[in-house]
């Protein structure tokens, strides 16, 4: 179980072990943190995607979202 305090960002590089994600000025000025957030939108019928500061969302609020991090968007190799 999480701890209720974690933030998101703590979970993707401390739990998760993925790097990707920056620890910078953890107050949501400087977008080293920025991930995408997915929610699935009942009333539209479809996914919802918006970016956010993961040092600022709670994680526990992220239950029944799709994360994804840098590490998930691809690279010059493997493309998208």
């Amino acid at each position: 179980r999480p701890d209720p305090r974690m933030t998101l960002l703590e979970y993707i590089r401390d739990v998760a072990k993925l790097t990707g994600t920056k620890r910078s000025c953890l107050q949501g000025g400087c977008g080293a943190c920025l991930v995408v957030v997915q929610r699935y939108d009942w009333s539209l019928r479809t996914w919802v995607a918006k970016g956010v500061n993961a040092c600022l969302k709670p994680l526990a609020s992220c239950d029944g979202m799709v994360i994804t991090t840098v590490e998930g968007v691809g690279t010059e190799r493997k493309g998208c």
